[in-house]
């Protein structure tokens, strides 16, 4: 594994413990994390390493379930004649394409025309005794 987070919610369960005990629990998630290798916990640092070990376990499975579904993916997009096909417009073509201004497509991280949409609305909903006298 390249990278490791510690989850808040595993302190949650060590911040009642001992030093002691603090530094075997984090020592053994490491080595395991590190080398996949079980270390000899006994007593608290045991249990609590167990709560812990299901956690990393899980995310690793849901990890490598992740990484099957891609490749299986590319596998089917490398034999399938439809996928290979490009697209109706390249990404480069959509960027260097200019609109006229009311042809332009919506984009939804549009703020002044969403804007514009809502005080649009507003004004067609607003009841005539709300409407200031001209």
């Amino acid at each position: 594994m390249k990278n490791f987070a510690f989850k808040t919610a595993w302190y949650e369960i060590i911040k009642d413990c001992t030093v002691e005990v603090k530094g075997q629990v984090f020592s053994a998630v490491m080595e395991y994390v590190m080398y996949g290798t079980l270390p000899e916990l006994t007593g608290e640092a045991e249990i609590i390493f167990a709560f812990i070990k299901f956690d990393i376990d899980e995310r690793a499975d849901r990890r490598e379930k992740r990484h099957e579904k891609n490749l299986t993916k590319q596998k089917e997009a490398a034999t399938d004649p439809e996928a290979a096909k490009p697209s109706e417009m390249s990404a480069n073509e959509k960027r260097t394409t200019t609109y006229l201004p009311n042809e332009k497509p919506y984009k939804g991280n549009n703020r002044a025309s969403k804007h514009a949409q809502r005080t649009e609305l507003i004004k067609n909903f607003q009841p005539a005794h709300l409407t200031p006298p001209l």
